[in-house]
């Protein structure tokens, strides 16, 4: 066995000594310094240096390229194992190319570090190949590309230096490269039919795993003539991942990660033929978000944002992993599930999605109330496309958000006429201040402890010239969605404050409410729009009196605060609607100038909310605020609410909503107290 790498025990001078005369040229290269240690004669020819001393003071490290230096690490290591390579190569003596073929084996220095013995064999002219393939074979040295010779078995045969650097050392065999043992069968079942496959797989590398583009072919083993498979790899990772984000883009909300419309529209398709196939039924179900414009408005889109991307993970955790969820826009989600079969198994399964959904989501520095409105449709009952479907689904959303938000409702045949309907009156609605159709009513407010009319609220109405007065649940969530509310709302102030004016001469002390909408709230120079109005009616403004709803209130937007200020330092009431149907905070009152609580109707009508209504009533005279109830329609309520300290009340009991000229009569008329409480 010899003593060293190379298979001999001569010293490194003595070896030096004996390749002194040898014929042909012989150099020794240190690999690490990147010049040549020793050449003898020959050589010194070949690489056309004066003497050794100024051959020896060339940087071959100069101008290398890193797959050149690659290629010398790789033979370092073959020399380290005992392993000698004859290559054809290059070289550029003082710039002039010269095509070699040489024999490298390794060669010991004095100082232990391994070298690189150089033997040129046969002719070492420039023209002994043709120029086609010297180029290819520099090609092939420098390029990028992983070029890898196999024998059939696999067993590799030949690395250039840019697939020797990226193969890790485990891999020695051609299927040790593919990361899944499937892409390799894969790619050799294909190169057996066409004798060439391409594929972009995953593969191990000395990196880590990495895509590679690859390319495989028979071939021949130039030097044993038998069968081979040669290979050749391009890193592709970025454009892998460029690609599969473009594709998670193309198919998934960015906000939240759930599946988006496009990906709804493609998938459903066929989940529905194997649906059918299976002679099973889904449901499609529409899901929005109540209020939930209002909280983007007054708290902010970063807390809205939030809002959504909580809701969606409290949606993924409240269904299967097999439902097919999506985001399509805003605040509407859609659900698709095969699971409820039976109309009380889908009751049962909505109600417990409600339960989870319409829990307080505890935001960064909010905690937001926010229920949910929802449509259903089943799958082939109410159609097989997946437009038609999510058009029913929407109509049945809408309907429950016009009957009571935060529930849900199934589609039927009669809702398509109802929605159709909607879509005309939001139509004609565009129209309607023109075309003068609209007026205002006032339901009475009176005082708990006298019975007399203490003010009225002013409550819009549409009366439509084919379809007589149309209920507000029709067309006021239309004015929002649009946008008309805006002028609307100005036209409504307008005429309240005209109507004030005038009856304040018959009694100074009466108070009109108005509805004034977030939007209105929102609206750049809102204050002024609204006090300019106000002033123009020449009407006394402590009976004036805006009513908001909570949404309004949430965060502190400094519009809204700095309305709510200049309405207050105008002398204007600021009352908040619907208490209790939605945040119920009545740390409010301390944030903002509210003169005026009014009780929702369902807590008014609902002894099981009682005690709610009592502690509403309580901290509200706490807190010096006035207490109207809302919805009154028997005397047991009446005498209930007054005897906890409630101040106004309105309502059927007394008179619904009436016209301007039908108020004033009421007005102008003497009523006792006790023929005012009667049920009209």
């Amino acid at each position: 066995m010899s003593s060293s790498p190379t298979g001999s025990s001569l010293s490194y001078a003595d070896r030096l000594s004996v390749l002194a005369d040898v014929a042909l040229p012989i150099w020794v290269f240190d690999i690490d310094k990147g010049i040549i240690d020793w050449a003898n004669e020959p050589a010194l020819l070949l690489w056309e240096a004066d003497d050794l001393n100024e051959l020896r003071s060339r940087n071959f490290f100069s101008d290398q390229s890193s797959r050149v230096a690659i290629k010398l690490e790789q033979l370092r290591d073959d020399f380290l194992n005992g392993r000698t390579s004859t290559e054809q190569y290059t070289i550029f003596p003082k710039g002039i190319p010269k095509s070699l073929t040489c024999r490298f084996s390794g060669i010991v220095l004095p100082d232990g570090r391994m070298a690189m013995l150089n033997q040129a064999c046969g002719d070492t002219g420039s023209t002994q190949e043709k120029p086609e393939n010297l180029r290819s074979l520099n090609a092939l040295l420098h390029t990028s590309v992983q070029v890898s010779l196999y024998d059939l078995d696999g067993v590799p045969l030949h690395n250039n230096p840019a697939a020797y650097d990226a193969w890790p050392e485990h891999t020695k065999n051609l299927a040790d490269h593919f990361v899944a043992k499937q892409d390799y069968v894969s790619a050799l079942s294909q190169l057996a039919i066409s004798r060439e496959t391409q594929t972009v797989v995953e593969v191990h590398t000395s990196a880590g795993e990495r895509w590679h583009e690859i390319d495989l072919r028979y071939t021949f083993d130039a030097v044993t003539g038998h069968p081979a498979i040669l290979m050749s790899a391009t890193d592709v990772t970025d454009r892998k991942i460029a690609q599969d984000k473009a594709a998670f883009l193309a198919f998934h909300d960015t906000l939240t990660g759930l599946p988006n419309r496009a990906q709804l529209l493609q998938k459903a398709p066929t989940l529905f033929a194997q649906i059918m196939a299976r002679r099973q039924s889904a449901t499609l179900i529409f899901v929005d978000l109540d209020r939930f414009k209002s909280i983007n408005d007054t708290l902010g889109h970063m807390v809205g944002d939030e809002l959504l991307i909580a809701f969606a993970e409290r949606l993924r955790q409240a269904t299967d992993t097999k439902d097919l969820l999506a985001r399509l826009s805003g605040d509407e989600f859609i659900i698709l599930t095969e699971e409820p079969q039976t109309a009380e198994q889908l009751e049962s399964w909505i109600n417990r999605l409600e339960g989870a959904l319409n829990q307080p989501y505890d935001l960064s520095h909010h905690t937001v109330r926010c229920s949910v409105s929802m449509g259903l449709c089943r799958m082939p009952d109410n159609g097989t496309d997946i437009n038609q479907l999510l058009q029913n689904a929407d109509i049945a959303m809408y309907e429950a958000k016009r009957n009571r938000r935060g529930s849900f409702r199934v589609f039927s045949r009669e809702m398509s006429s109802r929605f159709s309907r909607k879509f005309q009156l939001e139509k004609q609605l565009q129209t309607v201040l023109e075309r003068d159709e609209l007026e205002l009513h006032y339901q009475p407010r009176l005082s708990l402890e006298t019975g007399e009319i203490v003010g009225a609220e002013a409550l819009l109405r549409w009366r439509h010239p084919e379809e007589g007065l149309i209920s507000p649940a029709d067309f006021i969530p239309l004015m929002e969605e649009t946008g008309l509310i805006l002028d609307v709302g100005e036209w409504v102030l307008k005429q309240a404050c005209k109507s004030l004016a005038s009856w304040q001469a018959l009694d100074p002390n009466l108070t009109v409410s108005v509805n004034i909408s977030g939007q209105q709230c929102l609206r750049p120079g809102a204050a002024e729009r609204l006090l300019a109005i106000v002033d123009h009616a020449n009407c006394h403004t402590d009976g004036l009196e805006f009513e908001i709803t909570e949404s309004v209130l949430l965060g502190d937007n400094p519009v809204v605060r700095g309305s709510f200020q200049a309405f207050h330092k105008a002398g204007i009431g600021l009352a908040v609607d619907d208490f209790g149907t939605g945040y119920s905070n009545l740390a409010y009152i301390q944030n903002y100038p509210i003169s005026c609580i009014k009780i929702d109707r369902s807590f008014v009508g609902d002894q099981s909310k009682a005690a709610i209504t009592e502690l509403i009533i309580s901290m509200s005279r706490i807190l010096d605020v006035k207490i109207i109830a809302e919805g009154v329609e028997t005397v047991d309520q009446h005498d209930w609410l007054k005897q906890r300290g409630c101040h106004e009340y309105q309502g059927f009991l007394f008179s619904p909503a009436v016209s301007g000229p039908e108020f004033e009569a009421l007005i102008r008329t003497a009523y006792t107290p006790a023929q005012k409480i009667r049920i009209r």
